[in-house]
């Protein structure tokens, strides 16, 4: 039963099947950055809350950043009494922890404190298990190459990449995109955000050269996203037709292979792209 507001609710039965431009249902796709700070969590949440809210799609998002958790944050789940941390200390089933947005989308939360070591290597088994229930498993994994992102990278099949459009993130991202490939797994493509137009940022052509990979989304920088973070509302939600979350429900789309047509876009929301690019 799902609530009008972002609170926690138990469910114990998945939404019915949505056909992805998978050729199995329930794919997992891990949302790796070779760097802190691009918006990789960002990102995770708002492609979510679409994939559920404008495509009725059976998905889930798991915050795997287990030691600097915050995708909850993103999304209203502030202090759940039970989180991820509970399964991978072999305290309760999966199916104890998994909450339901507003939006519809299934959310298992990472606790905000730790208190005794988490088996990163748990984590393999918990995705594998959600995807033979949700026909998208979204991971947000930690960042750069740490054992907890090792984790999520042995542990999901498909992955997204997140970067921004400057030297020091795409360098790194490219190390991640090496573990991938290391281990025969597939990059879906990079997804660039906060691009801001400025002179100095790489190309969309330049990154695609040197990452060997797509571009699939460029989402340009946007003060409404630190105002939605702190609003607990993903942006698709507090400004849907703002570019930032026109490009998210673009990605969404592209995920699920389903049709999108972008709103007509406030005049305010053209005056930003002018100003900040995208």
């Amino acid at each position: 039963m799902r609530r009008k507001r972002h609170r926690a609710v138990h469910r114990n039965a998945p939404h019915d099947s949505a056909e992805g431009r998978f050729e199995r249902r329930g794919q997992s796709i891990g949302i790796i950055a070779g760097k802190g700070g691009v918006g990789k969590t960002t990102l995770t949440a708002n492609v979510g809350v679409s994939l559920a809210k404008d495509f009725g799609v059976n998905a889930i998002v798991v915050d795997a950043n287990v030691l600097t958790s915050n995708l909850g944050l993103h999304l209203g789940f502030l202090r759940e009494p039970v989180s991820l941390h509970d399964v991978l200390q072999n305290k309760l089933p999966i199916e104890k922890v998994i909450y339901v947005h507003s939006s519809g989308l299934s959310v298992v939360p990472s606790s905000l404190s730790i208190d005794k070591p988490i088996d990163a290597g748990a984590i393999h088994r918990t995705i594998d298990h959600l995807t033979k229930r949700y026909d998208i498993v979204l991971v947000d994994s930690a960042p750069g190459l740490s054992k907890e992102a090792l984790a999520v990278i042995n542990a999901c099949d498909n992955f997204l990449v997140v970067t921004n459009p400057d030297v020091p993130s795409v360098t790194d991202a490219i190390k991640a995109i090496n573990e991938v490939e290391k281990r025969n797994k597939r990059v879906l493509g990079i997804a660039v955000n906060k691009i801001a137009g400025r002179p100095y940022e790489l190309s969309k052509e330049n990154i695609e050269r040197a990452t060997d990979h797509s571009v699939i989304s460029e989402i340009p920088y946007d003060e409404r996203v630190p105002a939605s973070i702190a609003a607990k509302m993903p942006i698709v939600m507090f400004a849907p037709k703002s570019t930032a979350s026109i490009r998210f429900r673009q990605l969404a789309a592209w995920l699920c292979d389903k049709p999108f047509v972008a709103p007509k876009e406030f005049w305010l929301d053209r005056l930003i792209k002018f100003i900040f690019g995208g």
